[in-house]
């Protein structure tokens, strides 16, 4: 073999290599399903991790920044978002001036424009006044872009947040350790019902989604008193069919020789009606 077709063969074993390879990449991410897009502030990159793991094999792309308004966000929101993003979370809010919730409105009405029939995620706000001005005004501009769009989902962070203070952090504006795995919960749960927008609503679960439940182990089979140890460590056996036999049989044996066992034994006396049962021993109950 030449050194020419040598070289050709391997170049061609490599292209064919990378095609594989390519293909094998495509195949995964259209199995992985619809996307997701989130951006957000300061919170979402406490929030983003615990995100990730609830969404599981969902693909999510989370761009969080510490301390960007919304109307930073929607540049944001225009460059990352693709074909492939099914759900954006627009999480911002947080960070504008709450004595002017009129921007906020619009910025939400452009972030609608701009995602097009894709569901639209947003949460209300917490944090402390600023300037003497709440955070009530810009939640009621949530609250109500949420009621007047079709499509949108809510992450009601504000009700939580009141229900149980211990999910923020001293600051009243980021979460706590537990406060973010929570808040992932809430907003994977606004997420999957806009994946799944036929799925029942549970109306009496709480706002926080409580973990599954740890799988319970099956209890152990307590041997009968008269089986042999050695019986009861065959029937423990998991062999399929095999063993289905083997305890069919032993079963059969060990019965065979209980009647031969009665059969030799004197039968017991009939009780006559009216007879009180002869008194125990006194160390009878004993232990």
């Amino acid at each position: 073999m030449s050194p020419t077709s040598s070289g050709t063969r391997g170049a061609g074993l490599v292209l064919a290599v990378a095609v594989a390879v390519c293909a094998g990449l495509t195949g995964n991410a259209a199995a992985q399903g619809p996307g997701v897009l989130v951006v957000g502030d300061s919170v979402d990159v406490g929030t983003g991790p615990h995100l990730r793991r609830e969404l599981g094999s969902t693909p999510v792309t989370i761009d969080a920044k510490e301390s960007r308004p919304s109307s930073v966000g929607l540049a944001v929101l225009s460059r990352l978002l693709r074909p492939g993003h099914r759900v954006v979370v627009f999480d911002l809010g947080v960070n504008d001036d709450p004595s002017q919730p009129a921007p906020l409105a619009r910025n939400l009405a452009a972030a609608r424009k701009m995602v097009g029939d894709r569901c639209l995620v947003v949460a209300t706000l917490s944090r402390p006044p600023v300037n003497g001005a709440s955070i009530g005004g810009l939640n009621r501009v949530v609250r109500a872009f949420v009621a007047d769009t079709p499509g949108a989902q809510l992450l009601d962070w504000h009700a939580a947040t009141r229900s149980d203070r211990t999910l923020l952090a001293p600051d009243g504006v980021h979460a706590g350790p537990t406060g973010y795995a929570a808040r992932a919960r809430l907003l994977a749960g606004a997420i999957e019902g806009c994946l799944d927008p036929s799925a029942p609503a549970d109306e009496d679960a709480s706002p926080l989604r409580e973990p599954p439940p740890e799988p319970r182990s099956e209890p152990r089979r307590t041997p009968a008193p008269h089986d042999p140890a050695w019986v009861d460590l065959v029937r423990r056996l998991q062999y399929g069919p095999v063993a289905a036999l083997w305890q069919a049989a032993l079963d059969r044996l060990d019965a065979a020789g209980r009647d031969f066992v009665g059969a030799l034994s004197p039968p017991r006396p009939e009780p006559k009606l009216g007879e009180a049962a002869a008194p125990r021993a006194s160390g009878e109950n004993r232990r």
